[in-house]
């Protein structure tokens, strides 16, 4: 962190995925497996639009159909793959249910206390997490006029990897990207 409020605030609030995902019963977990949803960045253009002719598109408008629960590349295990920034529509689902499951799961990894640490900045705070299974909110509780100011490195990461749906039905081997990936 390069600057933060002289009082308190500013701080960010970091929660894991995985488990948030694990605190969830079983049955619904499954029940999560094999749903995606549409990813798009369209409230930043749109934001970053209203400036007109300051605009700076640091990247175009994109959609993206991920997994609701991924699997991590290296510890294997299974983690919620939402947030209410970037996480739109569940594909497949008419739009009230879709706004009804993804309130749900925004708030279970929000409103969960257990699942979350508080991380509260100094000069020369580094923070670092696994951006693939971990939330991250600020805390927006410092007086008008103080800044909070860090330096954000985000490598290139890997395609979200859908996980494997337990208690298979038969759907899972008619999804090609799914089979291909041995999840099934």
């Amino acid at each position: 962190m390069l600057e933060s409020p002289q009082s308190a605030g500013g701080d960010t609030l970091i929660s894991s995925s995985v488990a948030a995902f694990k605190a969830l019963s079983p049955r619904f977990r499954k029940r999560l497996e094999g749903l995606t949803a549409i990813h798009t960045n369209n409230d930043g253009v749109s934001q970053e639009l209203k400036n007109g002719d300051g605009a700076v598109m640091r990247r175009r408008e994109l959609f993206q159909e991920h997994p609701i629960v991924i699997l991590h590349p290296v510890t294997k295990e299974k983690a919620l793959y939402v947030n209410p920034v970037y996480t739109k529509r569940v594909v497949g689902y008419d739009q009230e249910e879709s706004d009804y499951l993804l309130k749900f799961l925004f708030d279970h990894i929000a409103k969960r206390q257990d699942l979350q640490c508080r991380v509260r900045y100094e000069a020369g705070t580094v923070l670092v997490w696994d951006q693939r299974v971990t939330n991250h909110s600020q805390t927006l509780d410092y007086p008008a006029g103080e800044r909070r100011h860090g330096f954000r490195l985000t490598p290139l990461a890997n395609k979200p990897i859908p996980s494997l749906v337990e208690e298979d039905d038969g759907e899972c081997a008619k999804d090609h990207a799914r089979a291909s990936l041995g999840l099934c």
